[in-house]
């Protein structure tokens, strides 16, 4: 995947993350983090956090681990909080971080 910052539209697009067989990922980013949910050594995926500066995955922290039993379907960030979509025994379940607190 590959970005550009809003604050000049005009610049090259860099490469986020370059590609790799049956990896799976989805990238966000908010105040200087990138967000990813990767399959990477993860079949349920996982989320991690990366600098945008440095979002090689030996830079990764890992937010939510990968778990057997529960899916990551997908996240969304907004100013004060990040909303993950889990998929556990079938059933959809949202589980919401407050940026401020750093509590789920």
């Amino acid at each position: 995947m590959a970005c550009i910052g809003r604050d000049n539209p005009t610049a090259q697009f860099k490469v986020v993350l370059p590609r790799d067989i049956g990896h799976e990922y989805d990238i966000d980013h908010r105040d200087g983090l990138f967000y990813i949910r990767s399959n990477k050594n993860a079949k349920n995926f996982r989320l991690v956090t990366a600098p945008v500066s440095h979002p090689q995955q030996k830079n990764w922290k890992e937010l939510i681990a990968h778990q057997v039993d529960v899916k990551i379907e997908g996240f969304d960030l907004f100013k004060n909080n990040a909303v993950v979509t889990e998929r556990d025994k079938g059933l959809n379940k949202l589980k919401v971080l407050d940026f401020s607190t750093g509590k789920w």
